[in-house]
């Protein structure tokens, strides 16, 4: 069948001149629309965010020990902890129902949002004090604690930032969200690279610049932004119960699905020591130079794919998808090839020499990635036509097998076992998500 349509559209080209002139204008006019320049800019912004990140990480790697690198990274682990909890309970529902309220009502829910986040950072803050606490009476690695107390002070400021940058993307205020993220790289980095310059660098004072960069550049967005608040206690409450019905199934879906991620490491240096987690952070963050376009893209698509169903249904819902899996799987497809055929080369450039001989484990890494594009598209379906309930077995699914694997083989082969582990899960649970989706849009 499709060969049958492909042969007739060669032929109906080869004989129309004025088709082909009709497909370049329609090009045109697609690259020129606002949507594509806001797809572009949305992947740069999420390419500076990613960029700083990855920087950040190269930094502490070549300034300091393989030790603290874990450290910094275990760190981070309650920091994607905590802005994951908070994408599903506020960042997400806002995406989904923001373009369906105008004028004071938005104003209403956006300001129900921010009294939600304030009262999520609070927990977080309780949270944190109780873990610090735990970890002060066992055995931890060499510096964690200390770099928990200063995280206890960061952590409202990185998720004040990460708020502020999710409710101006759902706003499609793309060049916005790009100037508070280059003015915190710009931030963070410098005063990094002082700390470095004075030898002065550690891992606390690393989380504490990164909050000191959040805190500037989030003060500078609610003393010039436009967005309109209102806030009304009774109007937060109703709104709160109104994401709950969708947030709770998006909330256990991404608990159960990344708790993998968040463990990894955790489970790496306890079976393994902290280099070995610090080796881990460091292959997983060359693996994540591909984070900076999927992620950057998925923040447009997940907009954009919420207003095609609402406004066209399926049949428009779905040409959303195959477009963005097509991109995803030959942007992310290209980079996992390229790291398989240089091995540890951008491993050793990054991160230095005491890196090297890890080629296998940032390959491996980069493919999990591949795989997460894919099934990121899928996911983003289903939070499109309201059903992020249909997440949850295939974020059980991922994280069985990547538990199951990295229990198998984390002894015999190290880290190369923990990213292996991280791979079969994220394909065994694309595999369902696609098949859930499928299923649904059919009877939609």
């Amino acid at each position: 069948m499709l060969q049958e349509e492909y042969a007739t559209a060669t032929c109906e080209l080869d004989q129309s001149p004025q088709f082909v002139r009709t497909v370049r204008k329609t090009v045109a006019g697609a690259i020129s629309r606002r949507g594509m320049r806001d797809g572009i800019l949305s992947v740069a912004d999420q390419a500076v965010v990613s960029g700083t990140s990855f920087v950040t990480s190269v930094i502490i790697g070549r300034m300091c020990s393989k030790r603290e690198l874990g450290v910094f990274y275990l760190a981070l682990t309650i920091v994607y902890f905590a802005r994951g909890i908070q994408d599903q309970l506020i960042s997400a529902p806002y995406v989904i129902h923001c373009h369906k309220r105008r004028a004071n009502s938005l104003a209403l829910y956006s300001g129900s949002s921010f009294l939600h986040h304030l009262m999520l950072s609070l927990v977080s803050i309780a949270l944190l004090g109780g873990a610090i606490a735990v970890l002060s009476f066992g055995s931890r690695p060499a510096g964690l604690v200390s770099a928990f107390w200063v995280l206890l002070g960061a952590l409202p400021l990185l998720q004040l930032r990460e708020f502020v940058r999710r409710l101006t993307t759902a706003n499609l205020q793309i060049a916005t969200a790009i100037a508070i993220d280059v003015g915190v790289a710009v931030l963070q980095i410098g005063g990094l690279l002082l700390l470095a310059y004075f030898d002065r660098l550690t891992v606390g004072a690393a989380y504490a610049v990164m909050g000191a960069a959040c805190a500037v550049a989030s003060c500078g967005w609610f003393f010039s932004q436009r967005q309109p608040f209102r806030f009304t206690l009774s109007q937060a409450i109703l709104d709160w119960r109104h994401n709950w019905g969708f947030a709770r199934w998006a909330l256990a879906s991404h608990l159960v699905g990344f708790s993998g991620v968040y463990l990894l490491p955790w489970i790496v240096m306890a079976m393994r020591g902290s280099e070995e987690a610090g080796v881990l952070a460091a292959s997983l963050s060359i693996a994540g130079i591909a984070s900076m376009f999927m992620t950057g893209l998925a923040a447009f698509i997940m907009p954009k794919a919420a207003k095609a169903f609402a406004q066209d249904g399926v049949p428009e819902l779905r040409r959303v998808l195959r477009t963005t899996a097509v991109v995803y799987a030959t942007a992310l497809g290209a980079f996992a090839l390229f790291v398989m055929c240089t091995g540890d080369f951008l491993l050793v450039l990054g991160f230095g020499e005491k890196y090297s001989g890890n080629g296998a484990t940032v390959s491996v890494a980069a493919l999990s990635m591949l795989a997460q594009g894919i099934g990121l598209t899928a996911g983003i379906g289903l939070w499109a036509i309201e059903r992020p309930k249909s997440n949850l077995v295939a974020d059980l699914c991922t994280l069985v097998v990547t538990v199951a694997i990295v229990v198998c083989l984390l002894q015999p082969l190290g880290v190369l076992g923990a990213v292996l582990g991280d791979l079969g899960g994220r394909i065994a649970g694309t595999w369902i998500r696609i098949d859930t989706l499928s299923g649904l849009l059919k009877a939609t």
